[in-house]
Formats: structure tokens, sequence, C-alpha cells
């Protein structure tokens, strides 16, 4: 078997090592001895269905990682890079991913109960197929869309799927239908104006 090391991304520090069929064996193997795993450098790693239950992973470098049906939950991620990742059936309940960006992640069936989302970034489609009703925090998160506009996204956005331009949003002060964003307020006036019957 290869030796396997678990690096940082400061410094390229070993903060874990040893030999191992794969990086995700290495990995797990560290996360069940709770090795503190902060600014660990796992970028575009393949850990699917990865075990990683309450790993001490703050400021991980996850981006371009393939985390699908990867168990997350209570895990300390505040602050990690995870752009351009596959979260399809990942698991992150009640973790801390606060302070995280989340931009061009893809999302599905992605369980995100009792997490703190707090501060984080988004800018996908598939962020809204998350549940944010179920978490516990997510003051200060950012939606962000391709068009480069900033929504704030500090509670719940309210989904409203099928119709014919693409999804309708409702973020805290923006809504988004299809690919464009208008202010809340204004577009609420154009539809308070619409004429009855029509």
């Amino acid at each position: 078997m290869p030796l396997i090391k678990l690096k940082s991304t400061e410094d390229d520090t070993v903060l874990y090592q040893g030999q191992f069929v794969s990086v995700t064996a290495c990995l797990e193997s560290a996360v069940t001895q709770q090795i503190n795993l902060e600014n660990i450098d796992l970028q575009n790693a393949n850990l699917m269905n990865a075990n990683l239950d309450e790993a001490k992973m703050p400021g991980a470098n996850l981006s371009g990682a393939n985390l699908s049906g990867a168990n997350l939950s209570e895990s300390q991620l505040n602050g990690a890079n995870i752009t351009n990742a596959a979260l399809y059936n990942t698991c992150l309940c009640y973790s801390d991913i606060s302070y995280c960006s989340f931009e061009d992640s893809s999302f599905g069936a992605t369980d995100i109960t009792g997490a703190n989302l707090a501060e984080s970034r988004f800018s996908t489609l598939s962020t809204f197929s998350l549940d944010f009703t179920l978490v516990g925090n997510m003051e200060g998160c950012v939606f962000r869309d391709p068009g480069g506009t900033l929504c704030a996204m500090s509670r719940p956005p309210i989904v409203l799927s099928g119709l014919p331009n693409g999804p309708l949003v409702l973020m805290d002060h923006q809504v988004k239908i299809g690919a464009r964003i208008h202010p809340y307020r204004e577009w609420l006036s154009r539809v308070l104006q619409v004429p009855h019957g029509r």
C-alpha cells in the first residue's frame, strides 16, 4: 500500500500520514482518531461515500472535491473552500459550515439539518434544492447570481418551481426569476399593478 500524506494548505506541513489503499481511507482513519486537520488540502479529492462524521477540518480546501454520499455530520468545516464541489446525497447535519464558499458547487438531496451556515456563499441554481428551513443559522448568507449580483439570503428563500421561465426565488431583498434578478419591492409593485382578470 502506498504512503499517503495529508498536508496543510498553509505550509505543506504533514497533518497525518500512513499506508492506506486510498486518500479516503487515510482521511477516515485521521477523522476516527479525531486528528486536527485544520487547513487540510483536499482539492479535487474523490471522497465519494467517505465516512467523515465529526471531522475537524476548519479552513479545509475541498474545492473540486467529490463529496457525493459522504457523511460529514457534526463536522467543523468553518471557513472551508468548498467551491465547484459535488455534494449530492452529502450529509452535513449539525456541522459548522459557516464562512464557507459553496460557489459553483452542485447540490441534490444534500442534508443540512441543524447546520450553521452563517456568512456562507452560494451561486448555483441547485442551491435552491437545499431545505434551508431546517438549518440552525444562515445569518449573513449570500447568493451570487451569474451576472455578479449579490443577494442577501439570511433566511430560507421561498422557491416556486414549474414556471415557464424557470423557478421564482424570493430572497431577503431580491427576487430571482429564471436568470434575472429584480429588487423585491420593484417586483412586488409590478405584480400588484397587474389588472384583475389577467
